[in-house]
């Protein structure tokens, strides 16, 4: 049976999913409270840059680095992730 009204509703965006969600930025200090983490000295090169500095973190066998710029409320720019068998070899 043909249904006007449910063939209307199937037309119509639904404004849920119209958009996706927008992102929440994360700022430095939501990260320090809530990342177990390393300070880095320097930014890896490929991270690095002017008014830029990254942390470390080690999870589910794999080594983080975090970019946050030193802007305002020093939101995250960025991050990278490598396999951790890369230290394979510097400890012995």
């Amino acid at each position: 049976m043909f249904r006007p009204a449910l063939a209307l509703l199937t037309l119509m965006p639904l404004p849920a999913l119209a958009e996706p969600p927008a992102a929440l930025p994360m700022t430095y200090a939501m990260f320090e409270a809530s990342v177990p983490h390393v300070d880095m000295a320097l930014c890896p090169v490929d991270l690095a840059g002017p008014g830029l500095f990254c942390r470390l973190a080690v999870l589910n066998e794999q080594i983080h680095v975090f970019v946050f710029s030193e802007e305002g409320e020093s939101p995250m720019v960025g991050f990278k992730s490598w396999p951790v068998d890369l230290m394979v070899g510097l400890m012995d």
